[in-house]
């Protein structure tokens, strides 16, 4: 390889580098953008705030927490509960978290992701405030998530 070539490569490889910082950027763009939607899934289950989705469109495990972590940020500081997931492939990623308030009322996102994840055919885990896992069965995957306010109650 000579010289010029090696330009060219390095030209065309930061084009790739821009390229793909630009859908990055466009991607966190529409996350941020549905955050509203997904408010106003909160709803209230015996004096706590719920919010529960399933994300549009495929979703990592970072997405999904990123979203569920901004959900919780702007329910207050009431009880609050938020539980959000997003499929990829061939899994379903779940994240639960609770805030301070929820958490005084005895409410484990680690334990309400377990119960989650058993009818999801997953596993996952974490700590009271913030729990992660995925599971195979995607197409109950809506209505696990729509039902999680038996586990509140």
């Amino acid at each position: 390889m000579n010289l010029q070539e090696n330009i060219d490569r390095i030209r065309e490889m930061m084009g790739l580098i821009i390229e793909e910082k630009e859908i990055e950027k466009s991607r966190k763009s529409q996350l941020s953008g549905s955050i509203n939607d997904y408010l106003k899934t909160a709803h209230d289950v015996n004096g706590i705030k719920v919010a529960n989705f399933l994300a549009e469109g495929e979703l990592t495990a970072n997405d999904v927490r990123e979203l569920v972590t901004n959900v919780r940020g702007q329910l207050g500081e009431s009880a609050a509960v938020v539980i959000g997931g997003g499929i990829t492939a061939d899994k379903v990623n779940v994240v639960v978290a609770t805030n301070d308030a929820a958490r005084k009322k005895n409410l484990n996102a680690g334990e309400i992701l377990n119960a989650v994840l058993a009818k999801l055919d997953g596993k996952g885990g974490g700590k009271p405030d913030m729990a992660q896992g995925a599971g195979t069965n995607t197409k109950d995957a809506k209505n696990v998530i729509a039902g999680v306010d038996n586990l509140i109650r």
